[in-house]
């Protein structure tokens, strides 16, 4: 009877189920020639978006009721505010030519020469009940009923397509109750090409007209306004 001699620690298990298969060869930009060797390639740099420089700095100035809307007041900013929602906030009431303070609590919006505007309103029972919504600005124009809803880079532009598609929904919804609705994009009010920073942005003015700008995916120009968490 011939003894069996033990395999060796080093000797490598017989290869069963599917051979390896091997990629074949190919050029991506930024990335160089991969496959053809069965091994993972290595990327040379990481993707970058582009960030606009310095944008929250510039966007806000130091005499807030003279030169534009400073800092956020105390009492503004929450849970479901924003800094981006301040600088409408301020502008929606200096063209309406709101009576009062706007930097004075309770934040819910004004009254006007020009119309009057409530901020935070809610639709089809709001955050809720499953369907709702809270647009941020509903604004009443002499001739025009405006729902304003700003859409930020990580809950709207790079969201995810389900998150988008809920977006469109609600779009039709309050449309239906005669409402215009008017999506603005966070990079065009703090990244406006055709005002100087620190005044009142153009892509606001053409909202409160019923004027909406294109969007950044469909322009093709996306750019990251913010990093992560901020």
């Amino acid at each position: 009877m011939s003894k069996v001699r033990p395999r060796s620690l080093k000797t490598p298990p017989p290869q069963v189920g599917h051979p390896t298969i091997v990629p074949p060869k190919m050029f991506l930009p930024g990335v160089g020639t991969i496959g053809g060797t069965g091994k993972t390639p290595t990327l040379k740099r990481a993707t970058v978006f582009a960030q606009l420089p310095d944008i929250y700095r510039d966007a806000f100035r130091e005499t807030p009721d003279e030169a534009g809307p400073g800092d956020p007041p105390e009492g503004f900013l929450g849970a479901f505010n924003s800094l981006v929602e301040w600088l409408m906030y301020y502008w929606i009431w200096w063209l309406l030519k709101c009576e009062g303070n706007v930097r004075k609590p309770p934040f819910v919006g004004g009254r006007g020469a020009n119309g009057s505007f409530t901020y935070q309103i809610n639709f089809f029972g709001g955050r809720r009940q499953p369907g709702g919504t809270v647009p941020d600005f509903a604004v009443l124009r002499p001739t025009r009923a405006l729902l304003l809803r700003l859409q930020g880079e990580w809950q709207h532009v790079f969201a995810h397509i389900s998150k988008i598609e809920r977006d469109l929904f609600l779009k039709g919804r309050l449309t239906g109750e005669g409402y215009t609705v008017i999506d603005i994009y966070e990079q065009h009010v703090l990244g406006d090409p055709y005002s100087p920073r620190g005044t009142l942005p153009r892509v606001i003015q053409d909202a409160m007209e019923g004027v909406a700008w294109q969007g950044p995916i469909a322009a093709g120009n996306p750019y990251r306004t913010r990093l992560p968490f901020q």
